[in-house]
């Protein structure tokens, strides 16, 4: 007789979480991590628990982790998508538990022919010498964590030289930076909404966008 499991489930009451409970073993213990939305199952051993009751629980035999937002504010996306995620995986870690993320990354590699998917990048590129107090104070107004992947900062490690180096010479001088910044985001709306808020003229810097893309030849199985 197979040994009854503790298994914590996210996502329950959407497409897919649904559906994952209706396969799973009816003798097993489930909990079903719920926030606004109540799910409705008849198993007596199914039950409801918060994201503030996870600490009460002991262990899972298993994680099933299959919730995801992409609607709402930045504050609730941030914290269904990353700081939920993040502690299921501090519980699966502490406790060794076996832990399946579902997510939709590679959603539609099994299409015909090569398949191209990536982040976008923004750069913001300032004059050597050029101050970048303004760009900060920009960036933090703009930043938001369910849009933005990561911010860098690169500094040129060398002071400008005002004599052309013998290639330069050759091929015609090259364009010298100061700093520049660079912002990934995932989706390339969220890149065209930040810069169409950034103050461009009024901070002086050169833009520019680009599409980072990572191509698979053909479908890759798991």
């Amino acid at each position: 007789m197979e040994n009854k499991r503790t298994i914590l489930l996210t996502g329950s009451s959407g497409f897919l979480g649904t559906r994952i409970l209706s396969k799973i073993n009816k003798n097993d213990t489930v909990y079903l991590l719920s926030n606004k939305n109540s799910v409705s199952t008849l198993n007596p051993n199914h039950f409801e628990i918060t994201i503030n009751e996870l600490d009460n629980f002991a262990k899972f035999d298993k994680i099933i982790h299959c919730a995801g937002r992409t609607k709402g504010n930045a504050s609730d996306i941030w914290e269904s998508n990353y700081q939920l995620t993040k502690k299921l995986i501090s519980i699966s870690e502490k406790n060794r538990t076996y832990f399946l993320f579902i997510s939709t990354l590679n959603a539609g590699l099994n299409q015909k022919g090569p398949i191209f998917f990536g982040s976008v990048a923004i750069t913001i590129r300032l004059k050597p010498n050029q101050s970048c107090q303004k760009i900060h104070a920009s960036l933090r107004e703009l930043y938001d964590p369910s849009k933005v992947a990561r911010i860098e900062k690169w500094v040129a490690n060398e002071e400008p030289e005002d004599t052309a180096r013998a290639e330069e010479k050759i091929r015609g001088p090259d364009k010298k930076i100061g700093t520049c910044f660079m912002l990934e985001t995932i989706r390339k709306e969220d890149a065209i909404s930040i810069l169409e808020q950034l103050p461009t003229q009024t901070l002086q810097v050169e833009i520019g966008i680009y599409q980072l893309l990572c191509e698979y030849p053909k479908a890759i199985k798991a």
